[in-house]
């Protein structure tokens, strides 16, 4: 009931303040934990909103944007980040992220924003401390999951050549591998040793 006919579309909670964070397509919600609102923000006009993320040490709210189709092409959609101050949400830059990013997070430990493009099989990394130019983190093509390996990642791709990637974050090292057509989704057992993948198309489990 804080913004009358508005559907919430983005949730964040402080955790040491107990704040909360409500966006909507068209504005930004702060609220005290008591539920008293704080401040009411509105977004730049000419983007929607794709996803939200907070930096809890810096007080600071990133936002993540696309801009509208121009004359209905997707394609057109760039993506932008923009900032505000968690306590005030008084704005504190944008940076361009690449077209077509649909979430974005926070990692406390890397000090960075990570946006998945899964189109393009990309990752594009913003520093926290320095927001500056997106880094693109190329990944492979048309990413549709991933599964965890214990300390490594599998990332499965349709597009391309149907293959599957095993990604070690530790040495950054990748190696692609083949599972039949399609190999979507794929899990692994609790252990983390075995990898069992469904190749869509072939209807069958390797």
């Amino acid at each position: 009931t804080a913004v009358a006919g508005r559907r919430a579309a983005g949730l964040a909670r402080d955790e040491s303040s107990g704040r909360l964070f409500v966006a909507t397509p068209g504005e930004l919600l702060f609220l005290e934990a008591t539920g008293s609102r704080r401040a009411l923000v509105p977004l730049p006009p000419g983007y929607e909103l794709e996803g939200i993320a907070l930096d809890e040490e810096r007080g600071q709210l990133a936002v993540l944007t696309s801009a509208l189709p121009a004359s209905g092409e997707v394609a057109s959609a760039a993506g932008r980040l923009f900032f505000f101050d968690a306590a005030t949400g008084a704005p504190r830059g944008e940076v361009a992220v690449g077209r077509k990013p649909h979430r974005v997070v926070f990692d406390p430990d890397s000090d960075a924003y990570y946006l998945p493009n899964a189109d393009a099989g990309t990752v594009w990394r913003v520093d926290a401390a320095t927001p500056g130019p997106a880094e693109a983190l190329r990944l492979g093509d048309s990413l549709e999951g991933i599964a965890l390996a214990g300390e490594r990642l599998v990332l499965d791709s349709r597009l391309g050549g149907s293959y599957l990637t095993l990604y070690d974050p530790a040495t950054g090292s990748a190696t692609p591998f083949t599972s039949g057509t399609w190999p979507y989704p794929a899990l692994t057992d609790r252990a983390g040793g075995r990898l069992f993948v469904l190749d869509f198309w072939d209807g069958t489990l390797s």
